[in-house]
């Protein structure tokens, strides 16, 4: 029974010391583990120390010194001996070539889990909208638009979504009638620069009045490219010699000489439409003079206006009445003119900003009481 007693307080010890020594164990194992994980991670850095003092030791030490070393009768140091040093070499080429290809693992490993990331990355939901958002902000931008071949469309489409927004049932009817004079293949190919015209009135029946209109004009092309020039003038069907509306051709010029004219006449709405086209080609700048000649019965009509279906850049109007006629000055729309009365009268405007197309101005003619 005592014999029984002891057995088992030397197992009950034992497992005790056991248990002790196996705690201690377990943190000593902690940093085992770290510092073993450390070199498997980086087991180049410990392998590639070794060949490179050794490269050192062999090229700057050993190699200077092998004759000295070869004619030595005294015994060598135990690194400068031939066995020695061939011995260190083969450990430094297994070293070496362990480094290498632990580097080379680790740099696969790396590029493993980078790609895993990455693929991480570019499915998920944040790179998706922050992907969307560039490309959005990218479809905006000037170069991308400059591109394009449907820059037309795509102006469309933005008006009219503008209206989807708001009346989306009116949607389909302005598609149909959505035009832009922007787009027209003449609005991309030239403007006219510093417009000046002078609008002569004259009273010469009770209620006949005759306009002259002589303006003159620099039209800038993109390119030296021919480009052609219309001019439009209309009257009523039944123009006679009393009321008419004519182009006065031999004062039409081109950069000082006489402009060539072609003319095709056409009707609507109870109208005369005259329209006259010149060719212009090899410069980049054309300086134009023109002269249109009408007249009007203040009875059916005490308007003139003017309008033009090119961008306009700086205009100056001059209107001069003879002493039996008053007008009215009125701007069109969102065009701009100011007084210039540098010639002595109220009857000159002068708009130093671009003018689009469209209607410019309207001046309205009344006989002095």
């Amino acid at each position: 029974m005592i014999i029984i007693i002891g057995v088992l307080l030397l197992v009950i010890t034992g497992l005790l010391l056991i248990m002790y020594y196996y705690s201690k164990f377990e943190k000593i194992k902690i940093y085992l583990v770290k510092i073993l994980n450390s070199i498997n991670n980086n087991l180049y850095l410990y392998l590639l120390p070794f060949p490179i003092v050794y490269l050192f030791f062999h090229y700057f030490y050993y190699i200077p010194n092998l004759e000295l070393f070869k004619n030595s009768k005294e015994p060598l140091p135990f690194f400068c001996r031939e066995d020695v040093v061939e011995y260190l070499k083969s450990i430094s080429i297994i070293f070496f070539s362990g480094g290498i290809f632990s580097a080379t693992v680790k740099l696969i490993n790396n590029l493993v889990v980078f790609k895993k990331n990455f693929q991480k990355v570019i499915l998920s939901d944040e790179f998706d909208f922050l992907l969307k958002d560039k490309f959005q902000i990218l479809a905006l931008s000037d170069d991308f638009l400059l591109k394009r071949t449907d820059i037309q469309d795509i102006w469309s489409r933005v008006t009219t979504c503008q209206f989807e927004q708001a009346f989306p049932e009116l949607k389909n009817s302005i598609v149909k009638k959505l035009e832009n004079d922007f787009f027209n293949d003449k609005m991309l190919t030239y403007y006219y620069n510093n417009f000046r015209i002078q609008i002569n009135l004259e009273l010469l029946d009770e209620n006949i009045v005759k306009i002259t209109e002589v303006s003159n004009f620099e039209v800038k092309a993109k390119t030296t490219d021919p480009i052609y020039i219309d001019f439009r003038i209309s009257s009523l069907a039944k123009d006679d010699d009393t009321i008419y509306t004519k182009l006065i051709e031999e004062d039409c010029k081109l950069d000082g000489k006489k402009m060539i004219l072609s003319e095709i006449t056409s009707t609507n709405d109870n109208k005369n439409i005259k329209t006259f086209n010149t060719e212009l080609s090899g410069n980049t700048s054309y300086v134009l003079e023109r002269k249109v000649e009408m007249t009007q019965n203040l009875l059916d009509d005490r308007v003139f206006s003017f309008s033009s279906s090119i961008i306009i850049d700086n205009m100056t109007v001059n209107v001069k009445p003879c002493d039996k006629l008053n007008i009215f000055f009125s701007v069109v729309g969102k065009n701009k003119f100011n007084s210039d009365n540098h010639l002595g009268d109220n009857n000159n405007r002068i708009c130093r900003d671009v003018l689009l197309p469209g209607e410019k101005f309207k001046i309205f003619i009344y006989k002095k009481s």
